[in-house]
């Protein structure tokens, strides 16, 4: 025995009002899209950031391990040579000599006179 009745979606002509009432949910809609685009670029420029960050520190670690260098802080001191003239920086940790300078003439003079 078939059903007597049955519920089915088919078009049905709006009224002026729910074309109104249409018309704003759509545009509530559009307004709620625009707020969630703007929320997606600013997140979407964090994770940029974070990840431009995340590049930088791993290409600078990968230059450390190819090198196997890196710079550091290191106390050196300025010795004199008046023998051979020079002024030399010396590394404390290690004793290496990394800038070698002249002795100006006038310094010169006065560890003659001293």
């Amino acid at each position: 025995m078939p059903k007597e009745t049955e519920t089915r979606m088919l078009p049905v002509l709006l009224t002026p009002r729910e074309l109104q009432d249409r018309g704003r949910a759509l545009s509530a809609a559009y307004k709620q899209y625009e707020s969630i685009e703007a929320e997606k670029k600013a997140a979407n420029a964090d994770f940029k950031e974070s990840l431009d960050s995340a590049r930088d520190e791993m290409n600078r670690l990968s230059e450390i391990i190819k090198s196997e260098h890196e710079s550091r802080a290191i106390e050196c001191r300025w010795v004199d040579d008046w023998e051979h003239n020079v002024r030399r920086c010396v590394r404390q940790d290690s004793g290496e000599v990394v800038d070698e300078q002249t002795i100006p003439a006038d310094e010169r003079q006065g560890s003659l006179l001293s």
